[in-house]
């Protein structure tokens, strides 16, 4: 009995909703027709690694496999990148789970 004729609302409807990887659009590295990105390794090198994408949503790409949780990626800069690269690692900011963008 909230809602009386004349009153308005706006709605948004989340469909399909679940959890999972994702990285930014920055970080993908399309070679042909696959898609990858940089990892950094336990040794402090680059590594390309090849990663299957799902959804996209505006500055972010969903992982369905390739990554595990707790990879670094690296997300700027990727043109300048080879494989084996040293790589100095720049803390991320935490998201709202306190979760670095460059830590997933």
């Amino acid at each position: 009995q909230r809602l009386r004729p004349g009153m308005l609302l706006s709605v948004e409807l989340i469909h399909g909703r679940r959890r999972s990887l994702a990285v930014p659009e920055e970080a993908l590295v399309p070679i042909r027709d696959r898609k990858h990105v940089y990892v950094v390794g336990e040794d402090g090198r680059a590594q390309r690694v090849e990663i299957q994408i799902g959804r996209r949503r505006p500055g972010s790409v969903e992982v369905l496999s390739g990554l595990e949780r707790g990879d670094q990626v690296i997300a700027e800069g990727t043109h300048r990148v080879r494989p084996g690269s040293v790589v100095r690692a720049v803390k991320a900011e935490p998201d709202a789970e306190g979760e670095g963008d460059a830590s997933l």
